[in-house]
């Protein structure tokens, strides 16, 4: 029974899902609840004005499931009853129950809320509500396409939103790579959202070049995941950089790149020498592209 909310609103984001069997603490030996409440006060505190966060609510249902959210609004908003729904135009259903280690993915306690979500998605929309489902965030890599798969069918293919997921725990420091090989998996299956995760994840509030190098793991992990699903134009930027390529033009190719900047500096800070000033440094006169473009051209090959 959802209680409380507020009007007027673009986004609302819930924690919908959490049941009885959650609250008790039934989950698996390491049993890391996401402390969702808290992780979304603190994200939208620290990326909205005082006036924009209005309202943090937390009630229990009659069954002993929680609700838990932040409303993103402007000055003005009111109470109102949920049922007679949100006038907003989208929520977000947050899982609580989303697993925090690789031991704890897809127990009983992520599916049985996966089906509550599924049922709130359909009270949404028969209020014409839109809505967004949130999903796991550490996953094995072998069970991620089933994940995907799951929440199509239980939510009946709603949006599905990924924080990662994260394919292993060892890595802090480095989990926008972990968080990005999960992302690229779960779109290539289904995903339509992926939350990008940066390096300081588990360890500090990221900084402004974290959150850099964390979108730029998530866009990689995109991109892969439409070209892998065939979607017309997909391809067509990395078959410009091929050419690019083919061609030694490096202009060409730093337009073609998703951070053209990082990739000029790392060639300018290691430049080849200047009578093969055209390859890279890696391979300078012995590039095989610079030898086979020689070799078409009837030009002589001048390795030695």
């Amino acid at each position: 029974h959802i209680v409380q909310i507020t009007f007027g609103i673009g986004l609302l984001i819930v924690d919908g899902g959490r049941r009885k069997l959650v609250m008790q603490g039934q989950r698996c030996k390491y049993g890391f609840n996401a402390a969702r409440t808290a992780q979304q006060m603190a994200g939208h505190a620290l990326g909205a004005h005082h006036s924009q966060l209005l309202c943090v609510f937390a009630e229990h249902s009659m069954d002993g499931g929680g609700l838990a959210g932040i409303v993103h609004v402007g000055a003005g908003a009111v109470g109102g009853d949920v049922v007679h729904l949100l006038r907003c135009d989208a929520i977000s259903i947050g899982d609580a129950c989303r697993p925090g280690c690789l031991a704890d993915a897809t127990d009983v306690c992520q599916i049985e809320e996966l089906v509550r979500l599924g049922e709130l998605t359909k009270r949404a929309w028969a209020h014409n509500v839109q809505v967004m489902v949130e999903g796991p965030g550490h996953v094995p890599l072998d069970q991620i396409a089933a994940n995907m798969k799951v929440q199509q069918t239980i939510c009946m293919g709603a949006p599905f939103y990924v924080l990662g997921p994260l394919v292993t725990d060892i890595a802090p420091g480095y989990d926008h790579i972990t968080s990005a090989i999960g992302g690229a998996v779960a779109a290539m299956n289904g995903a339509a959202f992926l939350c990008y995760v940066t390096p300081a994840e588990h360890l500090a509030l990221p900084n402004v070049d974290d959150v850099k190098q964390g979108i730029i793991a998530s866009k990689i992990a995109a991109h892969a995941a439409d070209i892998a699903k065939g979607i017309p134009g997909a391809r067509d930027i990395d078959d410009r950089m091929a050419d690019a390529r083919r061609n030694l033009d490096w202009d060409a190719q730093f337009a073609c790149a998703l951070d053209p900047e990082t990739a000029k500096a790392i060639r300018d800070s290691r430049s080849p020498e200047e009578d093969h000033s055209e390859t890279c440094s890696m391979c300078g006169k012995f590039c095989a592209v610079r030898s086979m473009n020689k070799a078409l051209s009837g030009e002589y090959i001048d390795i030695l």
